[in-house]
Protein backbone atom coordinates (compact mmCIF):
# COMPACT_ATOMS: atom_id res chain seq x y z
CA UNK A 1 0.00 0.00 0.00
CA UNK A 2 1.40 3.33 -1.08
CA UNK A 3 -1.12 6.22 -0.89
CA UNK A 4 1.27 8.91 -2.20
CA UNK A 5 2.62 8.30 -5.70
CA UNK A 6 5.18 11.09 -5.68
CA UNK A 7 5.70 14.74 -4.77
CA UNK A 8 6.75 17.62 -7.00
CA UNK A 9 7.75 20.33 -4.60
CA UNK A 10 4.56 21.49 -2.87
CA UNK A 11 2.38 19.34 -5.15
CA UNK A 12 1.42 15.85 -3.95
CA UNK A 13 0.22 13.27 -6.48
CA UNK A 14 -1.93 10.65 -4.78
CA UNK A 15 -1.91 7.09 -6.10
CA UNK A 16 -5.68 6.75 -5.71
CA UNK A 17 -6.36 9.81 -7.83
CA UNK A 18 -3.83 8.80 -10.48
CA UNK A 19 -5.36 5.34 -10.81
CA UNK A 20 -8.86 6.78 -10.99
CA UNK A 21 -7.74 8.88 -13.96
CA UNK A 22 -6.11 5.79 -15.49
CA UNK A 23 -9.31 3.79 -14.95
CA UNK A 24 -11.42 6.28 -16.89
CA UNK A 25 -8.82 6.73 -19.64
CA UNK A 26 -8.36 2.98 -20.12
CA UNK A 27 -12.06 2.14 -20.13
CA UNK A 28 -12.85 4.95 -22.60
CA UNK A 29 -9.99 3.98 -24.93
CA UNK A 30 -10.95 0.30 -24.94
CA UNK A 31 -14.65 1.10 -25.40
CA UNK A 32 -13.88 3.32 -28.41
CA UNK A 33 -11.54 0.70 -29.92
CA UNK A 34 -14.17 -1.98 -29.40
CA UNK A 35 -16.89 0.15 -31.01
CA UNK A 36 -14.72 0.85 -34.05
CA UNK A 37 -13.88 -2.82 -34.63
CA UNK A 38 -17.19 -4.52 -33.89
CA UNK A 39 -19.99 -4.72 -36.46
CA UNK A 40 -22.96 -5.73 -34.29
CA UNK A 41 -24.45 -4.47 -31.06
CA UNK A 42 -22.91 -1.00 -31.39
CA UNK A 43 -25.06 1.92 -30.27
CA UNK A 44 -22.36 4.53 -29.64
CA UNK A 45 -19.07 5.28 -31.36
CA UNK A 46 -16.17 7.68 -30.94
CA UNK A 47 -17.07 11.04 -29.41
CA UNK A 48 -20.49 9.77 -28.32
CA UNK A 49 -18.78 7.25 -26.04
CA UNK A 50 -16.55 9.98 -24.61
CA UNK A 51 -19.62 12.15 -24.00
CA UNK A 52 -21.50 9.31 -22.32
CA UNK A 53 -18.59 8.35 -20.09
CA UNK A 54 -18.06 12.01 -19.17
CA UNK A 55 -21.68 12.26 -18.05
CA UNK A 56 -21.41 8.97 -16.24
CA UNK A 57 -18.16 10.03 -14.59
CA UNK A 58 -19.67 13.26 -13.26
CA UNK A 59 -22.68 11.44 -11.89
CA UNK A 60 -20.52 8.64 -10.56
CA UNK A 61 -18.12 10.89 -8.67
CA UNK A 62 -20.99 12.95 -7.26
CA UNK A 63 -23.01 9.91 -6.24
CA UNK A 64 -20.03 8.04 -4.83
CA UNK A 65 -18.88 11.01 -2.79
CA UNK A 66 -22.38 11.83 -1.59
CA UNK A 67 -22.99 8.32 -0.26
CA UNK A 68 -19.53 8.30 1.36
CA UNK A 69 -20.35 11.61 3.05
CA UNK A 70 -23.71 10.28 4.31
CA UNK A 71 -22.05 7.17 5.75
CA UNK A 72 -19.17 9.16 7.30
CA UNK A 73 -20.87 12.45 8.16
CA UNK A 74 -18.88 13.17 11.38
CA UNK A 75 -15.70 13.43 9.27
CA UNK A 76 -17.22 16.10 7.05
CA UNK A 77 -18.75 18.03 9.92
CA UNK A 78 -15.28 18.32 11.42
CA UNK A 79 -13.65 19.29 8.10
CA UNK A 80 -16.13 20.37 5.36
CA UNK A 81 -13.27 20.81 2.86
CA UNK A 82 -12.89 17.03 2.78
CA UNK A 83 -16.17 16.84 0.87
CA UNK A 84 -14.38 17.90 -2.32
CA UNK A 85 -11.00 16.30 -1.54
CA UNK A 86 -11.71 13.14 -3.53
CA UNK A 87 -7.99 12.67 -4.22
CA UNK A 88 -7.74 11.48 -0.61
CA UNK A 89 -10.05 8.59 -1.45
CA UNK A 90 -13.58 8.11 -0.26
CA UNK A 91 -15.93 7.11 -3.07
CA UNK A 92 -18.57 4.48 -2.40
CA UNK A 93 -18.89 2.33 -5.51
CA UNK A 94 -22.62 1.72 -5.33
CA UNK A 95 -23.32 5.42 -4.82
CA UNK A 96 -21.17 6.13 -7.86
CA UNK A 97 -22.84 3.37 -9.85
CA UNK A 98 -26.33 4.73 -9.18
CA UNK A 99 -25.23 8.32 -9.86
CA UNK A 100 -23.51 7.28 -13.08
CA UNK A 101 -26.53 5.30 -14.27
CA UNK A 102 -28.80 8.27 -13.63
CA UNK A 103 -26.73 10.80 -15.56
CA UNK A 104 -26.12 8.27 -18.35
CA UNK A 105 -29.87 7.68 -18.61
CA UNK A 106 -30.41 11.43 -18.96
CA UNK A 107 -27.76 11.61 -21.70
CA UNK A 108 -29.14 8.66 -23.65
CA UNK A 109 -32.72 9.83 -23.32
CA UNK A 110 -31.69 13.17 -24.78
CA UNK A 111 -30.13 11.37 -27.75
CA UNK A 112 -33.09 9.02 -28.19
CA UNK A 113 -30.90 5.94 -27.62
CA UNK A 114 -31.65 2.66 -25.86
CA UNK A 115 -30.35 2.54 -22.30
CA UNK A 116 -30.19 -1.26 -22.20
CA UNK A 117 -28.57 -1.66 -25.62
CA UNK A 118 -25.93 0.87 -24.60
CA UNK A 119 -25.48 -0.99 -21.33
CA UNK A 120 -24.78 -4.17 -23.30
CA UNK A 121 -22.10 -2.34 -25.26
CA UNK A 122 -20.23 -0.71 -22.37
CA UNK A 123 -20.77 -3.16 -19.49
CA UNK A 124 -17.39 -4.91 -19.99
CA UNK A 125 -15.60 -1.59 -19.77
CA UNK A 126 -17.40 -0.60 -16.59
CA UNK A 127 -15.94 -3.76 -15.05
CA UNK A 128 -12.51 -2.96 -16.52
CA UNK A 129 -12.42 0.57 -15.12
CA UNK A 130 -13.71 -0.64 -11.76
CA UNK A 131 -10.90 -3.20 -11.58
CA UNK A 132 -8.27 -0.47 -11.98
CA UNK A 133 -10.09 1.63 -9.41
CA UNK A 134 -9.92 -1.23 -6.91
CA UNK A 135 -6.15 -1.34 -7.37
CA UNK A 136 -6.26 2.34 -6.42
CA UNK A 137 -8.17 1.38 -3.26
CA UNK A 138 -5.45 -1.15 -2.44
CA UNK A 139 -2.69 1.42 -2.88
CA UNK A 140 -4.65 3.93 -0.81
CA UNK A 141 -5.31 1.44 2.01
CA UNK A 142 -9.09 1.86 1.92
CA UNK A 143 -11.77 -0.80 1.38
CA UNK A 144 -9.40 -3.28 3.03
CA UNK A 145 -10.08 -6.85 4.07
CA UNK A 146 -10.09 -8.43 7.48
CA UNK A 147 -6.89 -8.61 9.55
CA UNK A 148 -4.71 -11.48 8.33
CA UNK A 149 -1.70 -13.03 10.05
CA UNK A 150 -0.64 -15.39 7.24
CA UNK A 151 1.70 -14.71 4.33
CA UNK A 152 -1.23 -13.30 2.36
CA UNK A 153 -1.63 -10.38 4.75
CA UNK A 154 -0.49 -6.96 3.49
CA UNK A 155 0.64 -4.20 5.80
CA UNK A 156 -0.44 -0.62 5.20
CA UNK A 157 1.94 2.35 5.41
CA UNK A 158 -0.60 3.85 7.81
CA UNK A 159 -1.01 0.90 10.17
CA UNK A 160 0.94 -1.94 11.78
CA UNK A 161 -1.94 -4.33 11.10
CA UNK A 162 -1.77 -6.73 8.16
CA UNK A 163 -4.94 -7.02 6.10
CA UNK A 164 -6.33 -9.44 3.54
CA UNK A 165 -5.83 -7.71 0.14
CA UNK A 166 -9.50 -8.03 -0.72
CA UNK A 167 -9.21 -5.08 -3.14
CA UNK A 168 -6.91 -7.09 -5.41
CA UNK A 169 -9.19 -10.12 -5.18
CA UNK A 170 -12.10 -7.96 -6.30
CA UNK A 171 -9.99 -6.45 -9.09
CA UNK A 172 -9.23 -9.95 -10.39
CA UNK A 173 -12.92 -10.89 -10.22
CA UNK A 174 -13.79 -7.77 -12.21
CA UNK A 175 -11.23 -8.52 -14.91
CA UNK A 176 -12.63 -12.04 -15.26
CA UNK A 177 -16.12 -10.55 -15.45
CA UNK A 178 -14.94 -8.14 -18.17
CA UNK A 179 -13.63 -11.08 -20.21
CA UNK A 180 -16.87 -13.01 -19.73
CA UNK A 181 -19.01 -10.03 -20.77
CA UNK A 182 -16.98 -9.49 -23.95
CA UNK A 183 -17.59 -13.12 -24.90
CA UNK A 184 -21.27 -12.76 -23.99
CA UNK A 185 -21.66 -9.92 -26.47
CA UNK A 186 -21.02 -12.43 -29.26
CA UNK A 187 -23.30 -15.11 -27.82
CA UNK A 188 -26.14 -12.66 -27.13
CA UNK A 189 -26.02 -10.96 -30.55
CA UNK A 190 -29.51 -10.62 -32.02
CA UNK A 191 -31.24 -11.24 -28.69
CA UNK A 192 -33.28 -8.66 -26.70
CA UNK A 193 -31.35 -5.66 -25.42
CA UNK A 194 -30.12 -5.77 -21.86
CA UNK A 195 -28.93 -9.35 -21.56
CA UNK A 196 -25.21 -8.56 -21.38
CA UNK A 197 -25.87 -5.72 -18.96
CA UNK A 198 -28.00 -8.12 -16.93
CA UNK A 199 -25.08 -10.54 -16.72
CA UNK A 200 -22.95 -7.69 -15.44
CA UNK A 201 -25.49 -6.96 -12.70
CA UNK A 202 -25.71 -10.60 -11.67
CA UNK A 203 -21.97 -11.21 -11.96
CA UNK A 204 -20.78 -8.18 -10.06
CA UNK A 205 -23.63 -8.23 -7.56
CA UNK A 206 -22.96 -11.88 -6.74
CA UNK A 207 -19.20 -11.43 -6.48
CA UNK A 208 -19.52 -8.33 -4.31
CA UNK A 209 -21.99 -10.06 -2.00
CA UNK A 210 -19.46 -12.83 -1.32
CA UNK A 211 -16.45 -10.51 -1.10
CA UNK A 212 -18.16 -8.41 1.55
CA UNK A 213 -17.88 -11.31 4.02
CA UNK A 214 -14.11 -10.74 3.98
CA UNK A 215 -14.14 -6.94 4.20
CA UNK A 216 -12.66 -5.48 7.35
CA UNK A 217 -14.14 -1.98 7.14
CA UNK A 218 -17.87 -2.74 6.94
CA UNK A 219 -20.45 -3.27 9.67
CA UNK A 220 -23.84 -5.01 9.44
CA UNK A 221 -26.62 -2.71 8.27
CA UNK A 222 -29.67 -4.99 8.38
CA UNK A 223 -30.39 -8.73 8.57
CA UNK A 224 -26.71 -9.24 9.57
CA UNK A 225 -25.70 -8.02 6.11
CA UNK A 226 -23.77 -4.90 5.14
CA UNK A 227 -25.30 -2.12 3.03
CA UNK A 228 -23.22 -3.18 -0.04
CA UNK A 229 -24.46 -6.74 0.38
CA UNK A 230 -28.08 -5.63 0.43
CA UNK A 231 -27.45 -3.45 -2.62
CA UNK A 232 -25.76 -6.40 -4.33
CA UNK A 233 -28.89 -8.50 -3.84
CA UNK A 234 -30.94 -5.77 -5.52
CA UNK A 235 -28.53 -5.78 -8.48
CA UNK A 236 -28.70 -9.56 -8.78
CA UNK A 237 -32.51 -9.46 -8.67
CA UNK A 238 -32.62 -6.75 -11.34
CA UNK A 239 -30.25 -8.74 -13.53
CA UNK A 240 -32.31 -11.91 -13.20
CA UNK A 241 -35.48 -10.01 -14.11
CA UNK A 242 -33.79 -8.67 -17.25
CA UNK A 243 -32.66 -12.16 -18.23
CA UNK A 244 -36.06 -13.82 -17.83
CA UNK A 245 -38.27 -11.00 -19.09
CA UNK A 246 -40.28 -11.41 -22.26
CA UNK A 247 -38.40 -10.49 -25.44
CA UNK A 248 -38.83 -6.84 -26.32
CA UNK A 249 -36.67 -3.84 -27.05
CA UNK A 250 -36.11 -1.20 -24.36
Amino acid sequence: MHPILFRLGPVTIYTYGALMVLAFALSISCAVYHANHRTTGIVLKGNDIVDLVSWGMLGGVAGGRLLFAVLNWPLFLADPFELVAIWHGGLVWYGGFIGGLFTSWIFLRGRGLSFLATGDQIAPFIAMGHAVGRIGCFMNGCCHGRPATGWWGVQSDLSNVRFLPIQLIEALALLLLCHYLLRSQTHEAGKPAGRVFARYLVGYGGARFLIEFYRGDQVPFALSLTLPQLTSLVLVAAGVILLVRRPRSV
